[in-house]
C-alpha cells in the first residue's frame, strides 16, 4: 500500500490565471498558485499541483486575474492630494512658484498633512501600492 502523502496546512491559497513575479524578470506564469502561511509566501507553484501539496484554510480562485507584487511609490507628496487639479494647466515653474507654494504657505498644517496623507494612502492601497516614501512637511503626521 502506498504511503499517504502529507499535505502542508496553510492559511491561504490564491489561484490566478497569470502571476507576474519579481524574479525571474520578464516572466509571466500562467495558471499558478501562491501559497501563504503566517503572512509569508511559502510557495509559488502550478495551480494543478497546489491541491495535492497544500491544505488551505481559505482558497481564492481568480481565473481571469493577474497577480502581481505590490507597487512601490519611492517618491510621493501624499498631502498634496488635497491640491489636486490646482492650476494643472500651467508650466511646472509657474504652477509651483505662483500657485502651489502660496497655497502651501496659507493652508499647510499638521491637520492638512494628516488628512491629505490619509486620502493619498487610501488611493494608493486601492491601486496596489504597498510601500511608499513620502516627502512633505510634518512627516510624523503623515506616518
Amino acid at each position: 500500500m502506498p504511503a499517504a502523502v502529507r499535505m502542508e496546512s496553510i492559511d491561504l491559497l490564491i489561484d490566478a490565471r497569470w502571476v507576474i513575479p519579481v524574479e525571474p524578470d520578464q516572466r509571466v506564469l500562467e495558471h499558478h498558485a501562491l501559497a501563504i502561511n503566517g503572512g509569508r509566501i511559502v510557495a509559488l507553484l502550478p495551480s494543478a499541483e497546489a491541491p495535492s501539496r497544500f491544505a488551505a484554510r481559505e482558497r481564492l480562485q481568480r481565473p481571469n486575474h493577474v497577480l502581481v507584487p505590490g507597487f512601490v511609490n519611492a517618491h510621493t507628496h501624499g498631502p498634496m492630494s488635497l491640491l489636486r487639479g490646482v492650476a494643472d494647466d500651467l508650466p511646472f515653474e509657474a504652477w509651483l512658484g505662483r500657485r502651489i507654494w502660496p497655497l502651501e504657505q496659507r493652508w499647510v498644517s499638521a491637520e492638512f498633512v494628516r488628512d491629505g496623507s490619509e486620502l493619498a494612502y487610501a488611493e494608493m492601497l486601492l491601486s496596489g501600492t504597498t510601500c511608499l516614501a513620502d516627502w512633505y512637511f510634518f512627516p510624523e503626521r503623515a506616518a
